[in-house]
């Protein structure tokens, strides 16, 4: 006889397949173009805060 937790969990599973392997080789394949968008993204918050800048402010001037 199941627990009440392994009932829930049953009933409560997802109707899909996880996607895990798919999402992981995508990463591995973009390694490069994600770290560069992350450092993209650290140094455009640093600009933001050491300028006194919103997104808005920053947005406007382009």
């Amino acid at each position: 006889m199941a627990s009440k937790a392994i009932k829930f969990l049953e009933e409560h599973q997802s109707e899909t397949l996880p996607r895990f392997a798919e999402e992981a080789a995508w990463r591995k394949e973009n390694a490069g173009w994600l770290r560069w968008s992350r450092q993209l993204a650290v140094t455009l918050i640093g600009y933001m805060q050491d300028n006194g800048l919103k997104r808005a402010d920053l947005a406007s001037s382009i």
